[in-house]
């Protein structure tokens, strides 16, 4: 049987609802910025062309297009280090976008505390 993690250890992606909701990005852009955040806070992430290609499905001509655009509208930043490797940053706000919220114990979702009642003032 095939295992069906990706190379990185995830079962598939996840799309935070701004980002989803997000217009002016096209669903390559979401998808390649949900993938990009899902690694903000990993300091060794530095995907190759190939690895965003496998990724998306595409040539490297459109991931190239898809990293400009979503640099050009402000979500990512790019540098090279000193070993001349590519890294690709989630900015500002759009970093706290793409991470997946966390989940409390037991893998379910926190449920919002009910509002507490007021007693009412009652005259007799």
């Amino acid at each position: 049987m095939n295992n069906p993690t990706h190379e990185t250890g995830t079962l598939g992606i996840w799309i935070p609802r701004a980002i989803w909701l997000a217009r002016g990005l096209s669903l390559r852009e979401k998808a390649l910025l949900a993938e990009l955040g899902a690694h903000a806070a990993d300091t060794d992430y530095r995907p190759s062309n190939q690895h965003l290609i496998e990724l998306l499905d595409v040539g490297e001509r459109q991931v190239r297009a898809c990293l400009a655009a979503l640099r050009e509208k402000g979500f990512i930043t790019i540098r090279l280090n000193a070993q001349q490797e590519r890294i690709v940053r989630v900015t500002g706000k759009h970093a706290q976008l793409a991470r997946r919220p966390k989940r409390s114990s037991g893998g379910k979702s926190p449920r919002p505390k009910p509002a507490k009642r007021r007693k009412q003032n009652t005259i007799s």
